[in-house]
């Protein structure tokens, strides 16, 4: 804070009266400062946003009503629900909003004619005509209706000033402020306000405490003043103690600063350089002192630019003030907020200071989402309540008529086992008997003016619900079986017979629908089930329930293309253990087994006790069974822990025999029967661990899971390496680029396919690592190549699970970065399965990394999704043609219409036309009458090289030229 106190005085001091003067005057100075503030910005203020804000309020509140009205009309227009029930319900939700501290302000709605459809405090003057009201009030509503049509001559709404009653009686007649605005959908006329009066107590109220306080203040301080000159006149040995008092006397001003609700900053007015700031300033921009200090707004991006601050420089040199400016700021956290400033200029010493407040007016703007969001709360807390009492009132009318008709049989509705519901014309309950209360749960109060519907129980599509009803308008008569659901929320069967009442004109007046719980013969029926298709000592599904559901996979899996495991386990040496231990202790053995394998099954796979000590693992997959294979070995490694039973612990093992769908048979017979062979086998075997039926899969399978446990091992990683395809423009035999293509030699000099461990690295989550590997190494050998003044983009295949990986962005970055090559000579190569899942995502990474120069192309186009608009929304470079239209290209007409098409299509969207796998003249010729910039990756000019091999290829004058 500036030192308003002056220097401390370093002699006695000869006269009274000079230093009275000097210690009232510098007092007098910081007083000054407040009273400025509290006089000049802070009453203003208040004074005039007080009444806008109350005005913004009703404005916002209004226009809250007319979208909630907005949506009942939509309902109206959807037909789902009628003109004059969503008019009943919008007005029985705005006549129970009140808000304001004393919950005292509410809604008023006008018809058309001038009368007042609704108003919650006077509610006697509804529906009437105002020459019709005989009292102050139809005076009133005249003149407040001549007032509103003045208003619609120049537009839809706007503020009108009338004079209302304060009270019920009508004796307290006041001035008022409304925002009214017309629902012309409906004719209606919305509104609500606040007194005139009420606003400027509140303000009158405030003013009243700062002027006194400013007044306390005054005398304090030149009470103050005299005391200190008097003490300090009349001893020099009590000079510390005085200062000590003077220090106190601005550490008050200080509070006073600091403690003020309002953001208070203090600034040089010619440089509008900060020099200090009080905490509340601090609380609405987040900016503190060593933010600020010496710095003006722009400086510290609070939102407010340089054409801002010169014109606020201008205004204040001017007129030396500045009222009520309205400035949406940018907090230090980056947070936007709304706010009203006032300044003052003032002159301390020899220099001029602004003193600028700033109050945060955004919860005052966002007050209308925050009513919208307390009506929510208010209506979904009150709308059953209001339906039930509107609906309660239609249905007690109508339940006296229906009593009259159906007195003689009341006693048997009351005392039947069977529940009776009886609704009127559009289905709304009317009334229930007891048994209808003791089967479903729902109380009498509950259940009546609801819809039947609040029985449904989700188990029927919604074609049954139209079928019976189209029976019951043709025919007055449905009965059928039919699944209910009670106020628990059980499910249950029931007998259910349904019946029009129709008056004699033959118009429906009422349904009555008898239904019979029939949860008890369900019950027995289900027990009955349970015995005959689960196993009693396990509880598992039983044989008979296996070759169900294996018909059922087998259709599946059929329809899909897909495959299935038949995994059969058997428990090895389980007749010694019934031998030695009793067939009690077998039976409690099997039951662990049993409760193991579920575990590990979960609710995903179909496990059944096949029988004796043989199960059976339902497994589908697609096309790849490394994940069954995977779950297999989970299996059996279970099988490695003991089982305690009866305070014995047993070792007992486990073989499993495993059959495939489709290639092992078609149907459950063959794959149980084969997969039976295969268990025999397993048991037959040194190792007792798993067997498939057919051989040729077992080695297939024997060498997945050989190269599986090869990617596992970090000493694997040292033997991939990269093979480099050059990617020619046949118009000039010039190489425009290469494609990094990644091998596998293992140590006994075997070449293992890309197509072979590129899936299973993906499975067992390797991928990321092998790509990271693939993209440095490609990286490393570019750079060789740039610098022996080579320079060719390299493109590298990135897995769609490697693109997944949450630091894609990141490792691609560090990787180029490491490799010290310039990211624009690195292309990577992505197929559409990698971004279809996550577009947004997808286009985030792409942009990303172009923006940091790294190059992307749609590889394998015109198979799997080939949607354009992918290459339309992300930034590729170049599109890549799957090999299989070159395949196809001499024998097929259609194949070179497409691809003419998709040449067009790069070539009008800016980008490269690369076409893969290119073997034969004939296949170029053709490329080339499509396009002539076409680019061309094939065996016709090189199969893919070592990277010193390349490098001899790519340092030849001419190497493809013709």
């Amino acid at each position: 804070m500036i030192q308003l106190n002056g220097k401390k005085n370093e002699g006695r001091n000869n006269s009274y009266l000079p230093l009275l003067l000097k210690i009232v005057a510098s007092n007098l100075v910081f007083l000054l400062i407040i009273l400025i503030a509290v006089f000049r910005i802070i009453i203003p203020a208040v004074d005039e946003n007080n009444t806008e804000l109350n005005k913004k309020l009703s404005m916002n509140l209004v226009q809250i009503a007319i979208s909630e009205l907005n949506e009942w009309d939509q309902r109206v227009v959807r037909k789902e629900i009628t003109l004059k029930d969503a008019q009943r319900k919008s007005l029985m939700a705005l006549r129970n909003l009140k808000y304001g501290e004393d919950r005292k302000d509410y809604y008023w709605v006008m018809g058309r004619d001038g009368k007042l459809i609704m108003h919650p405090c006077q509610p006697e003057a509804e529906n009437i005509s105002p020459a019709e009201l005989k009292t102050d009030i139809g005076k009133d509503l005249k003149l407040l209706v001549e007032k509103i049509d003045s208003i619609y001559k120049n537009n839809s709404g706007g503020f009108i000033r009338y004079k209302w009653p304060m009270n019920k009686k009508g004796t307290i007649i006041k001035e008022k402020i409304s925002y009214v605005q017309k629902f012309s959908p409906w004719g209606w006329t919305i509104a609500t306000g606040f007194f005139v009066e009420k606003t400027d107590n509140e303000i009158s109220q405030i003013k009243k405490k700062i002027t006194y306080a400013g007044i306390f203040l005054a005398l304090i301080t030149i009470l103050q003043s005299l005391i200190i000159s008097y003490k300090l006149y009349k001893t020099e040995l009590k000079k510390v103690k005085i200062s000590k008092q003077l220090m106190n006397s601005e550490q008050k001003f200080k509070t006073m600063f600091e403690t003020s609700p309002y953001g208070i900053a203090l600034m040089f007015l010619d440089t509008l350089e900060i020099i200090e700031i009080n905490p509340a300033f601090t609380k609405i921009t987040g900016y503190s002192i060593e933010d600020v200090f010496r710095k003006t707004t722009v400086d510290i991006n609070l939102g407010i630019g340089i054409d801002d601050l010169n014109r606020y420089r201008e205004i204040l040199h001017s007129k030396g003030h500045l009222s009520n400016s309205s400035y949406h700021i940018k907090r230090k956290d980056g947070e936007e907020r709304s706010t009203v400033s006032s300044s003052v200029v003032f002159s301390m010493g020899e220099r001029e200071y602004v003193l600028a407040t700033m109050i945060d007016v955004t919860n005052n703007i966002n007050l209308s989402q925050a009513k919208k969001d307390l009506e929510e709360m208010i209506a979904s807390r009150t709308s059953s309540l209001a339906k039930l009492d509107s609906e309660l009132l239609q249905t007690r009318k109508e339940t006296k008529e229906m009593k009259r008709k159906l007195v003689r049989s009341t006693r048997a509705f009351e005392f039947t086992t069977e529940s009776f519901m009886i609704t009127d014309k559009d289905a709304n309950i009317i009334s229930v008997n007891p048994a209808f209360t003791r089967i479903t749960g729902y109380s009498e109060i509950e259940a009546l003016g609801e819809n039947p519907r609040i029985l449904k129980s989700d188990r029927h599509e919604p074609e049954f619900y139209i079928n019976m009803w189209d029976e019951l308008q043709q025919n007055g008569f449905w009965s059928g079986q039919i699944w209910n659901r009670r106020k628990s929320g059980e499910a249950y069967p029931a007998l259910l017979t349904i019946t029009a009442i129709t008056d004699d004109d033959g118009k429906i007046e009422n349904y009555i629908a008898i239904s019979q719980d029939q949860s008890e013969l369900h019950q027995s029926i289900d027990e009955l089930e349970q015995s005959r298709m689960y196993d009693k000592l396990t509880g598992l599904p039983n044989r008979s329930l296996l070759i169900d559901r294996l018909s059922v996979a087998c259709d599946r899996a059929d329809e899909k293309h897909g495959s299935l495991a038949i995994i059969m386990v058997g428990l090895d040496r389980f007749t010694n253990i019934n031998a030695a231990l009793g067939y009690l202790f077998g039976d409690k053995l099997l039951h662990a087994a049993a409760m193991r394998l579920q575990t590990l099954a979960g609710n995903a796979l179909t496990l059944t006790r096949f029988e004796g000590d043989e199960f059976i693992i339902i497994f589908p997959f697609e096309k790849n069974m490394s994940k069954a294979l995977e779950f297999i070995k989970t299996l059996t490694g279970s099988f490695k822990e003991p089982f305690h039973v009866d305070n014995e612990t047993i070792h007992i093992d486990a073989s499993i025999g495993i059959s495939i769908f489709p290639q092992d048979g078609r149907t459950p017979d063959e794959l149980l029967k084969h997969a039976s062979i295969a268990l025999d086998k397993a048991k037959k075997s040194e190792d007792r661990t798993f067997r498939l039926f057919t051989e040729d899969l077992n080695a297939s399978v024997k060498k997945t899971i050989t190269i599986e446990n090869k990617l596992r091992d970090e000493l694997t990683f040292r033997e991939l390496y990269l093979n480099y395809q050059p990617k020619v423009k046949p118009a000039t035999g010039k190489i425009v680029g290469m494609e990094a293509l990644l091998r596998w030699k293992n140590a006994r000099g075997e070449n293992i396919s890309p197509a072979e461990f590129i899936p299973i690295a993906e499975d067992i989550g390797v991928i990321s690592k092998v790509g990271k590997i693939a993209l440095f190494d490609a990286c490393s050998f570019n750079k060789d190549l740039a610098d022996m003044s080579y320079d060719q983009v390299v493109a590298v295949n990135i897995s769609p699970k490697q693109f997944a990986d949450r630091t894609f962005t990141k490792d691609v970055l560090t990787t180029i970065e490491t490799s010290m090559l310039d990211p624009k000579m690195v292309e990577l190569e992505i197929t559409e399965s990698a971004i279809v899942s996550d577009m947004v995502r997808a286009k985030r990474i792409v942009e990303e990394l172009n923006n940091e120069g790294v190059k992307f192309s749609l590889d394998d186009f015109g198979t799997g999704y080939s949607s354009p608009s992918h290459l339309m929304n992300l930034p590729f470079s170049a599109v890549k043609i799957d090999k299989s239209f070159i395949d196809d290209i001499t024998v097929n007409p259609k194949t070179i219409a497409v691809l003419s098409s998709l040449a067009l299509m790069a070539r009008n969207l800016g980008i490269k036309f690369i076409v893969e796998g290119v073997e034969t003249e004939e296949q170029l010729s053709l490329v080339m009458d499509l396009e002539q910039d076409v680019i061309i990756q094939g065996y016709i000019y090189s199969k893919p090289l070592s990277a010193s091999d390349f490098i001899k290829l790519i340092g030849k004058p001419s190497p493809f030229s013709f």
